[in-house]
């Protein structure tokens, strides 16, 4: 058979006093501990400052010689310009994240000897942030990054979290941004960033222009036999 059910407690001003007062020490201990960490961490953290810039990305609608590409044309009619713009602004995200073009600002800027890296001085911030990303014993500065796997890791996991590569909805501008105890340092750290993004796209054209001449120095040969 059911058994009647308890009826609700309701709770008065007066109770929760009391359970206050029998439990105040464990309350007080506990927010005692975390005003204190809070005030500790306010203490030590070394301020950090956010540079940032912002770029737009041209949608590049000609041939490698400057005249427009009727193939490429042709079969592009049927993608909407929106998806278009969404690819472009992905693939250059995907290519300022790359660990090819950031190692090539990190030895652009010499960002391995400054304090978020691996600053020549001991201490044991130092410590705690090798022991972090520790993995195996790291190699000696002597050996170049692209040799020495386990610098390059921690460099490149560094890098990484101070840095923010966003596109801006509705838009071709891309936002470009990193974070450092130095603020002429993290402005120039990100003007290597777009200045590496230039230089990789002047490469990719180049490289392009090159390909189509040889194809053409080629087919002119040809009509010359």
């Amino acid at each position: 058979r059911c058994l009647p059910a308890d009826p609700p407690v309701e709770w008065t001003l007066l109770d929760l006093i009391a359970i206050f007062s029998r439990r105040r020490a464990w309350i007080l201990s506990s927010l005692a501990v975390s005003l204190g960490a809070a005030l500790l961490y306010w203490t030590c953290a070394v301020p950090r400052y956010r540079a940032t810039a912002v770029i737009e990305i041209r949608k590049d609608s000609q041939g490698a010689f400057g005249l427009e590409n009727t193939t490429s044309d042709q079969q592009t009619t049927a993608i909407s310009d929106s998806f278009d713009d969404n690819l472009t602004l992905q693939t250059e995200v995907g290519i300022l994240q790359s660990d090819a073009l950031t190692l090539d600002v990190i030895r652009r800027t010499g960002l391995e000897t400054t304090p978020d890296y691996f600053a020549p001085h001991t201490g044991p911030s130092v410590a705690l942030h090798k022991l972090f990303f520790w993995r195996k014993p790291l190699e000696a500065f002597s050996t170049p990054l692209t040799d020495a796997p386990n610098r390059r890791y921690v460099a490149l996991k560094t890098f990484a979290a101070h840095r923010r590569v966003a596109p801006e909805a509705g838009t071709r501008l891309l936002s470009i941004s990193y974070s450092d105890p130095d603020p002429a340092r993290a402005t120039v750290v990100v003007n290597a960033l777009v200045q590496a993004l230039s230089d990789y796209g002047f490469q990719s054209r180049s490289s392009a222009a090159a390909q189509s001449a040889s194809w053409l120095s080629t087919q002119l040969a040809g009509l010359r036999q």
